[in-house]
């Protein structure tokens, strides 16, 4: 096995950070479900006498503060690093662009090893490969052809990604579907209740959502209006703007400064003291504080993938949906329990069950079973690190003993709270169309002069 002790990760932050000030805005991407898949990758290469290092997302930046940063960034990464590994997640579509041109140019300039761990292309339901636009397959080829010249093997998460990949010109036998990383989370068993439990009014339901997938929206919404117990967790931006501007408007900057120097553990900290029965929106601040609040809930469900991977985590039912080719690749090789809900199932249900959410939720569950992904797992597991080996990298799971000494060290670090508010202070659902033309999420006071969710 290669001697790779220092690995640059790209990603946000290392689970072992913190980072809650305004810079958590860049810890996460925009979607919090790119911690789950980047702390799992880290932790899987974590031996005691390894140094990892995550990029911050730098690697890929649009704009630098000074016009010589980037080389400078180069330099560090030739200098200082082994081996750059790279976990994505629906990196193939055309709003990435831009983004995978800069990538390409500056890989380019990185003489180490560049590993491609973790991703997928983006089709609607209706889409073929020769849909797709003849620019962002000429910046796919650009793009991957660095990975396969320089490490032996290319990791995908599904079956239509590697076709996609054979699609472009790739040779197969450099392709290898390994799943979405954040399954194979160092310290998780796939231990899942074998039913679901019976729903009743008073059940903890945690809920999350897609804006995208705006009719699985409609039930989100009724659920959250008409069950006492549900919460939504929220994953983006979006979501945390919200959050933040509610606490922010029930406490002065002296009050949350005296919680905590930084930001965002000041407001989580000053939420729990306004936290109460009409409280149903948490936003967690990292990984472990997600799976971990998750732990107390009944059950998950929502149209967004990482929240249910996180409801995995946590051991308790979810159903995924499957409503895209992302979704649709990974419930394949992972066999994980989903439903179907087009827009006339999801009519169907609202006037089937028009008052009763808790029957909606006893229909979607019906179709749980966990058995097929529990058996899978370890097949899966076996995947994921003969992957690790092929491209001659050591993991925790090398040798006769698992090396959990840097896991032991993050489980002593105390988990960060989340963010409580009310779901009301949402407003409303942002339309496709605003969430296309601000791919940063929604400003809160764009929308303060809409009426709340009914």
């Amino acid at each position: 096995m290669s001697a790779y002790n220092r690995i640059l990760l790209r990603a946000g932050k290392s689970p072992f950070n913190h980072f809650l000030g305004n810079e958590y805005l860049g810890g996460f991407g925009t979607n919090l479900g790119n911690l789950l898949f980047s702390d799992a990758t880290y932790l899987t290469l974590a031996k005691s006498k390894t140094q990892i290092h995550t990029d911050h997302y730098l690697t890929e930046r649009e704009k630098y503060n000074r016009s010589n940063s980037v080389q400078k960034h180069i330099n560090w990464i030739n200098r200082d690093f082994e081996v750059f590994v790279f976990p994505f997640s629906n990196c193939f579509r055309e709003g990435w662009i831009p983004v995978l041109r800069r990538l390409t140019e500056r890989l380019q300039k990185i003489k180490i090893p560049l590993i491609f761990c973790s991703g997928n292309v983006q089709l609607e339901s209706d889409q073929t490969f020769d849909d797709l636009s003849s620019e962002l397959k000429k910046v796919c080829r650009d793009f991957l052809k660095l990975f396969f010249e320089r490490s032996s093997l290319v990791g995908v998460r599904g079956e239509i990604t590697y076709d996609y990949l054979k699609y472009l010109g790739f040779p197969e036998d450099q392709i290898s579907v390994i799943g979405c990383p954040s399954f194979f989370m160092p310290g998780y068993r796939p231990r899942l209740p074998k039913t679901a439990p019976a729903m009743i009014e008073q059940s903890k339901i945690a809920l999350h959502q897609n804006y995208l997938a705006p009719s699985i929206s409609k039930l989100i919404a009724q659920m959250l209006a008409q069950s006492p117990n549900a919460t939504f967790v929220g994953q983006t931006h979006v979501d945390l703007s919200y959050a933040k501007t509610f606490v922010k408007n029930h406490a002065t900057h002296e009050e949350l400064q005296s919680y905590a120097p930084d930001e965002l553990l000041g407001l989580a900290m000053k939420s729990l003291q306004l936290k109460s029965n009409q409280t149903n929106l948490v936003f967690p601040l990292d990984s472990r504080a997600w799976v971990g609040y998750l732990k107390t809930q009944c059950m998950s469900f929502g149209s967004r993938f990482h929240g249910s991977v996180a409801a995995i985590l946590a051991d308790i039912p979810t159903v995924f949906t499957r409503w895209d080719s992302r979704s649709k690749e990974l419930i394949e090789y992972h066999q994980l329990p989903y439903i179907d809900l087009s827009d006339s199932v999801v009519n169907d249900l609202l006037t089937k069950y028009p008052n009763s959410p808790q029957k909606i939720l006893q229909e979607i569950f019906s179709t749980y079973d966990p058995r097929p992904y529990k058996k899978r797992w370890w097949k899966t597991m076996r995947i994921w690190l003969d992957f690790w080996k092929s491209n001659g990298i050591a993991t925790i799971y090398d040798g006769l003993f698992v090396d959990k000494t840097q896991i032991r060290a993050l489980n002593k670090l105390p988990l960060v709270p989340v963010i409580y508010a009310p779901y009301h202070d949402l407003r409303r659902i942002p339309t496709v169309k605003e969430l296309k033309s601000s791919p940063n999420g929604i400003r809160t006071r764009d929308l303060r002069s809409e009426k709340p969710a009914s």
